[in-house]
C-alpha cells in the first residue's frame, strides 16, 4: 500500500517536472524565433543605411570631381 503510494507520487512529480521541461523547450524555442525576427530586421535597417552611405559617397566623388576639373580651368 505505501509502496503504491510512493510509486503514484513520484509518478506525479514526474508528471510535473517532464510538464515544466516542456514549457522551458516552448518558452525557449519562441524566444530563438524573436530573436532571429530582430536580427533579421536588424539586418535590413543595416542594409538600407548602407544603400544611402553607398550613395551619400558617389555624390561626393562627383562633386569632388567637378571641383576638381573647375580649377583645372581656373
Amino acid at each position: 500500500m505505501l509502496a503504491v503510494r510512493i510509486h503514484s507520487a513520484l509518478e506525479d512529480v514526474r508528471q510535473v517536472v517532464a510538464g515544466g521541461i516542456d514549457a522551458i523547450r516552448e518558452d525557449l524555442a519562441d524566444v530563438c524565433a524573436e530573436v532571429r525576427t530582430g536580427f533579421s530586421e536588424v539586418r535590413s535597417e543595416l542594409d538600407s543605411a548602407t544603400t544611402v552611405v553607398e550613395r551619400t559617397i558617389e555624390l561626393l566623388n562627383m562633386a569632388a570631381s567637378g571641383w576638381a576639373d573647375a580649377e583645372d580651368r581656373d
